[in-house]
């Protein structure tokens, strides 16, 4: 026992002791639990290298609608790393600036590196949209893409559970964000046909 002669003050400073002792205790799980939540909820990766520091500083500056400056982070983070999955986010500020052609260029190397990655065709459609393609175009683009994620959602249920600290490495999450993509693609594929047969 602490030798705390006043006994109104030992309460409440054992308890300011024991708080403190969780919050330490407590605070890296805390500290992981607030990364992985920003890393679902606002695709902000976990991590501290230069790549993902340029990364967070290009996302930050998207949010805020300073284009030019997330552009700039974005292609040094992707100086770095080439292969990075952040050049879909690098398509989506040059949409925004209205670099349609420029655009469509990084998602389709994208798509080249990762043929099943749903967001990036999301984007490509939204960048053959807003450059007013024809729709034909548009439902060729998802008609192709529908398939082939659909096939690599079928292996992905498929495969046994796995330990890994990245949670979105996981086969069961891949298959529920896969499956979200795949949605919204059918969404725009309904939107666009609903429109008529050109446009």
């Amino acid at each position: 026992m602490l030798p705390i002669k006043n006994k109104e003050l030992r309460i409440p400073i054992l308890a300011a002791l024991a708080t403190t002792a969780m919050a330490i205790f407590f605070l890296p799980t805390v500290t992981w639990t607030v990364k992985y939540l920003s890393s679902l909820l606002f695709n902000v990766p976990v991590g501290d290298t230069e790549e993902i520091r340029e990364y967070r500083k290009g996302h930050t500056a998207m949010m805020e609608g300073s284009l030019e400056s997330a552009e700039r982070h974005l292609n040094r983070s992707l100086e770095i790393e080439p292969n990075s999955p952040f050049r879909i986010t690098l398509a989506k500020v040059l949409l925004k600036e209205g670099k349609l052609k420029q655009a469509k260029k990084e998602i389709r190397r994208y798509l080249q590196l990762d043929p099943y990655s749903g967001e990036a065709y999301i984007v490509l459609v939204d960048i053959l949209r807003t450059e007013k393609s024809h729709s034909s175009a548009i439902r060729s683009e998802i008609g192709e893409a529908l398939p082939k994620l659909k096939r690599r959602l079928n292996e992905l249920t498929r495969l046994p559970p796995r330990k890994d600290r990245d949670f979105m490495k996981k086969p069961r999450n891949l298959a529920h964000h896969l499956k979200k993509k795949i949605h919204e693609l059918e969404h725009m594929l309904h939107q666009i046909e609903s429109e008529g047969p050109s446009r």
